[in-house]
């Protein structure tokens, strides 16, 4: 009996190293996304820091500071161990046809300003100046 050995894979064989192949691809996709979603995030955060930082320095340079009290006299003053306490309030009007990137954008409120950012994948990040904290809304 003259049998032919046949070299190979058997379809078992296949089956088994494509279903292996597509559950690493997808354990693999799945990370590669997170990874790229919370880069975006870093590089918006740091983006709205620098805004915010450039906003900032432009408020110091401009800001004008006021009296609060339009009836402050000299004999108002309250002196306190060489200390004078006066209630300041500085003013900033910002310019709001800033040229932005359309991915970013500004909103004004009675605070100040939010400056939100859309990283592009369902995610708008906004930054709220006056507590300096991030807020992330999906907004698909």
């Amino acid at each position: 009996m003259n049998k032919k050995l046949k070299k190979g894979f058997t379809l078992v064989e296949m089956l088994v190293v494509v279903a292996i192949i597509g559950i690493l691809s997808t354990i693999l996709y799945s990370s590669y996304k997170r990874y790229i979603q919370t880069t975006k995030i870093t590089v918006a955060q740091s983006e709205v820091l620098t805004i915010v930082q450039c906003f900032e320095a432009a408020m110091v340079t401009n800001a004008r500071a006021q009296y609060k009290d339009d009836d402050l006299t000299p004999e108002s003053f309250t002196d306190f161990d060489g200390l004078f306490e006066l209630d300041l309030v500085a003013t900033y009007n910002y310019v709001s046809d800033i040229d932005l990137p359309s991915y970013i954008k500004l909103e004004s409120t009675e605070d100040g300003c939010l400056i939100y950012i859309n990283t592009f994948d369902g995610i708008e990040i906004a930054f709220d100046p006056k507590t300096r904290n991030f807020v992330y809304t999906n907004v698909y």
